[in-house]
C-alpha cells in the first residue's frame, strides 16, 4: 500500500522553466521587466515588443552602458553620454532659444501696421483734446469781445458742445478700431509669411479682412472731409493774427488803422445782425495780445496736425490690409477649408 504523496506548498514549486508558454495567471513583474508582447497587444499599445529574457540571450542583453567621458580631474563631463537630438541644460541654449523666438516674432510683426497704429493715436489724441481745448477758447472770445447778447452766439454755443460731444465718441471709436486694425494686421502678416509653415487662413478670415479693407476706405474719405474742415479755423485764426500785424506796424501797409478790423459775421461764425460782430483798430491789436488768443490760435494748429496724423496713419492701414488681403486672395488658393 503506498502513501499519498502530500500536497507541496506553492512556494516551494520550482520556477516555470517553459519559455515559449507564459503562465496561466497573471504574474507580477519587477519593475525594470517589460510585459509580454501579447498583452501590450490586448491594452491597444499598437506595437509589438520583444520580451526581454533574463538569461544573456536578447540582442543587446547583459551589455552596460560605456561609463562617461571624465575630465583630467576625474569628474565626469556634464551632459557627456546623451542622445545628441536633446539639448544640455544651460543658459547658452536658452539664450539661443529665446534669441531664435524673438527674431521669429519680428520677422511675424507687422511693421506698417504698427507704425499706422502709433501715428494714428497721436494724431486722433492730438486733434481730439486739442479740438475740444481750442472750441472752448473761441466760446470765450466771441462772448467776450464780438457779442454782447445771449442771443446772438446762441447757436454758435450749442454747435460748439455739438462738436465736443462729436470729438469724445471719434476718440473712442478711433482707438477702438486702430486697435482692431493692429490685430488684423498681426494675423494676416502672419500668414502671408508663412510663420506656421502654411497659409493657414479661412473664408471666414478673407471676409473678414475685406471689410476692414472697406471700412478703412470709407474712413479715409470721411476724414479728408474733416481735415478740410480743421484748416477753417486755421485760416480764419491766421487772418486775424495778420491783420494784428498790420495794426501793430503801420508802415507796412498803407490802410488805416482803423479801417483793419475783424469781422466774425463774414465767416458765419455769428449772424448779421450782431453786435458789435466786428473789432477793429487798437481794440483788435489788444486781443490778439492776450493769452487766450494765442492759446486758441495755437490749439487749432495742433488739431489740424493731428487731423494730418491720422489721416496718413488710415492711408497706411489701407495700403497694408489691401496688400495683406490680395496676397492671402492670391497666394492661399490651394487652402483647404
Amino acid at each position: 500500500m503506498t502513501r499519498p504523496v502530500a500536497a507541496v506548498p506553492p512556494h516551494l514549486l520550482p520556477p516555470h522553466r517553459d519559455r515559449r508558454r507564459p503562465p496561466a495567471g497573471p504574474s507580477p513583474h519587477s519593475p525594470g521587466e517589460r510585459e509580454p508582447a501579447d498583452r501590450l497587444r490586448a491594452l491597444g499599445a499598437g506595437r509589438s515588443f520583444r520580451p526581454v529574457r533574463r538569461g544573456g540571450g536578447g540582442h543587446g542583453a547583459g551589455r552596460r552602458p560605456p561609463p562617461a567621458p571624465t575630465d583630467p580631474g576625474g569628474s565626469a563631463v556634464r551632459g557627456a553620454g546623451r542622445p545628441s537630438g536633446r539639448f544640455p541644460r544651460g543658459r547658452v541654449l536658452r539664450w539661443d532659444c529665446l534669441l531664435e523666438c524673438c527674431a521669429r516674432c519680428l520677422i511675424g510683426a507687422p511693421f506698417a501696421s504698427l507704425v499706422a497704429t502709433g501715428l494714428c493715436f497721436f494724431g486722433v489724441a492730438l486733434f481730439c483734446g486739442c479740438g475740444h481745448e481750442a472750441l472752448t477758447g473761441t466760446e470765450q472770445l466771441i462772448e467776450t469781445y464780438f457779442s454782447k447778447n445771449y442771443q446772438d452766439y446762441e447757436y454758435l454755443i450749442d454747435v460748439i458742445h455739438t462738436f465736443q460731444y462729436v470729438i469724445y465718441g471719434t476718440a473712442s471709436f478711433f482707438f477702438l478700431y486702430g486697435a482692431l486694425l493692429l490685430a488684423e494686421g498681426f494675423y494676416t502678416t502672419g500668414a502671408v509669411r508663412q510663420i506656421f509653415g502654411d497659409y493657414r487662413t479661412t473664408i471666414c478670415g478673407k471676409g473678414l479682412s475685406a471689410t476692414f479693407v472697406g471700412i478703412t476706405y470709407v474712413l479715409t474719405i470721411v476724414w479728408l472731409l474733416v481735415f478740410a474742415c480743421s484748416a477753417v479755423p486755421v485760416y480764419i485764426y491766421f487772418n486775424t493774427w495778420t491783420t494784428c500785424q498790420s495794426i501793430a506796424n503801420p508802415t507796412k501797409t498803407t490802410a488805416s488803422i482803423g479801417t483793419l478790423c475783424a469781422d466774425a459775421r463774414m465767416y458765419g461764425v455769428l449772424p448779421w445782425n450782431a453786435f458789435p460782430g466786428k473789432v477793429c483798430g487798437s481794440n483788435l491789436l489788444s486781443i490778439c495780445k492776450t493769452s487766450e488768443f494765442q492759446m486758441t490760435f495755437h490749439l487749432f494748429i495742433a488739431a489740424f496736425v493731428g487731423a494730418a496724423a491720422t489721416l496718413v496713419s488710415l492711408l497706411t492701414f489701407m495700403i497694408a490690409a489691401t496688400y495683406n488681403f490680395a496676397v492671402l486672395k492670391l497666394m492661399g488658393r490651394g487652402t483647404k477649408f
